[in-house]
């Protein structure tokens, strides 16, 4: 929340206030990302203070976030809620079951999904070889002549074998523990690893500074900004381009809703 005149409030009792402020506008019913922004901004909360509570309030299980595919736009349609105080499964609540959840160790397959995972898994490691060993092949050469090598490596080889990593995941697709797909449990751990290794390179000052433009996984996108740039002058300007076409999209999806 932005300072007022004469604000003696300590950085605590600002932060206490900006993650009450937001939990205020927060319900048991879902609403979408666009919605609370417009509430938060009503209310002078930053966007990216707003990204930043709801992030922690879901990673604490306090809010459940879900995701929908647009029509509209390639970013997905996103909205909160606070998980229920109310009795669920005897006396546990919601959100009581939502933690327990969080906190379980690992996940315990059946044979057949143990099978659909390690084959997915060893796949997406095995393509990882193979354009690691490409990439540093491609590496000993001039620019000109690695890029050519690689378009070559990619029509010989790279490409039936990523399209093969297709067939793979198609074979498995059917197979689910509980209700979600094994594939998206493998293709999640890819995900996440890669966040990890972002957040743990990435300047914690430019995450900062563009991670609440982001609608979802700003290290990655920062991360890889500054891998691709030349210069950090040009990783930020390419961030911020992208900043604003991702808040664009966002801001065209409300505006097409009925």
């Amino acid at each position: 929340m932005p300072a007022r005149i004469g604000d003696t409030r300590t950085p605590n009792q600002k932060e206490h206030d900006s993650k009450k402020a937001i939990y205020d506008i927060l319900s048991e019913e879902q609403q979408s990302w666009g919605t609370l922004r417009k509430v938060a901004k009503q209310r002078g909360i930053s966007s990216a203070t707003l990204t930043k509570y709801l992030k922690q309030f879901t990673e604490e299980g306090i809010v459940i976030k879900h995701e929908e595919p647009s029509d509209h736009s390639r970013l997905p349609k996103t909205y909160y809620r606070l998980t229920s105080q109310k009795p669920v499964y005897g006396k546990m609540t919601e959100r009581e079951v939502y933690i327990l959840l969080k906190k379980t160790p690992s996940i315990q397959f059946t044979q057949e999904e143990e099978l659909a995972w390690g084959s997915m898994d060893t796949a997406v490691k095995i393509f990882a070889f193979d354009l690691a060993y490409a990439l540093a092949s491609s590496s000993q050469m001039e620019t000109h002549k690695a890029s050519k090598y690689i378009e070559t490596i990619f029509q010989v080889r790279l490409k039936e074998r990523l399209l093969e990593l297709v067939k793979i995941f198609q074979k498995y697709k059917h197979v689910k523990s509980g209700t979600v797909p094994i594939a998206s449990f493998a293709a999640e751990s890819f995900m996440i690893a890669a966040e990890e290794s972002a957040e743990n390179w990435v300047p914690e000052d430019w995450l900062k500074k563009f991670g609440g433009g982001f609608a979802y996984e700003p290290a990655i996108s920062i991360a890889w900004h500054l891998l691709t740039s030349r210069s950090e002058e040009e990783a930020s300007r390419r961030i911020e381009a992208e900043i604003d076409e991702v808040q664009r999209a966002i801001a065209s999806s409300y505006d097409e809703k009925p």
